[in-house]
């Protein structure tokens, strides 16, 4: 990696902690660097999301994933991959159609690529996508991997880092805790003496023989055995994030929240072995296409005609 362009602060120092890299704000010194063979983008999820109130191309967010196409008509590298949320297929296909036809018009093929961070050996249902424009022949392979369950990715982990419960659940579940089953969502459980619960409906206890909800944001998640919510270590073991791994926030809510927009490691190795594959064997495209490639354990892969 050579370099980490960003629009704001935000992950910035996240960064700076964890990886060597020149890191550049606004205005981005794109003429420092040349020969690229990659250009990635991790732009907000938001405008796409089925959760938030996101707007689609009206949501001011849309520009971080324009920016990631500008950089590449100056760098005209290989490939050029964004992340995004797997909604984005429903509700911003019209969006991906026009950057399909952007991307065919400069010479390159583009391949839908969705894939679940379960299928990875993480213990976490976490449906995304990635959209690859590839200037070489790119045919990925699915990934070979265990399954996890949270049980196994906690039983080495000490707990540390912010105590992840929201104030308000605190307040709600002091000395209730052991009223939640394996997988339960706290919204659900009765309250003794009729007290109305009022928990986010995203707070829930972990199963320890099964695998973690999408880490979406700033949610309570509660330990499988313990009567207490688990902390940013063991968030990050349930990421797949090493355990050295720094994550630099002045809170509970913001360390919770870069684990929830970012790619899991163990995915993001997985395509980069993918791209760097196609790289170096280095096999121009003789046509043109649009694939779709479900990146699981029953992987399909369709070939659409292009227009």
């Amino acid at each position: 990696m050579l370099a980490h362009f960003e629009n704001t602060d935000y992950g910035a120092e996240t960064v700076k902690a964890n990886l060597n890299v020149n890191i550049h704000k606004p205005v981005w010194p794109y003429w420092r660097y040349n020969n690229i063979d990659l250009v990635y983008g991790n732009p907000p999820c938001a405008p796409w999301s089925s959760l938030g109130v996101g707007r689609g191309t009206d949501d001011p967010r849309f520009l971080d994933t324009l920016s990631i196409i500008d950089a590449a008509d100056i760098y005209n590298p290989k490939f050029i991959v964004f992340e995004s949320v797997q909604n984005i297929l429903k509700k911003g296909r019209y969006k991906l159609e026009e950057l399909e036809k952007l991307m065919l018009s400069k010479g390159y093929s583009v391949t839908h690529l969705i894939h679940n961070a379960q299928e990875f050996g993480i213990p976490q249902r976490r449906k995304r996508y990635f959209f690859v424009a590839h200037a070489v022949e790119f045919q990925p392979t699915p990934p070979d991997c265990k399954s996890v369950t949270v049980r196994e990715a906690l039983q080495n982990v000490s707990p540390g880092g912010y105590k992840l419960i929201r104030p308000c659940c605190e307040r709600i579940w002091k000395n209730r805790l052991h009223l939640i089953k394996p997988g339960q969502v706290m919204r659900k459980v009765q309250l003794p003496d009729g007290e109305k619960n009022k928990t986010a409906i995203g707070c829930y206890r972990l199963d320890g023989d099964g695998v973690a909800r999408a880490f979406v944001g700033d949610y309570t998640i509660i330990h499988h055995e313990e009567n207490r919510a688990i902390t940013v270590d063991e968030a990050k073991a349930i990421c797949g994030f090493p355990k050295d791994y720094q994550i630099i926030a002045t809170s509970r809510q913001k360390a919770l929240n870069q684990l929830a927009q970012g790619v899991m490691p163990p995915v993001a190795k997985w395509l980069g072995e993918q791209i760097n594959h196609s790289i170096k064997k280095n096999i121009m495209l003789t046509r043109q296409s649009v694939q779709y490639y479900d990146a699981t354990s029953q992987p399909e892969q369709k070939q659409k005609p292009l227009l």
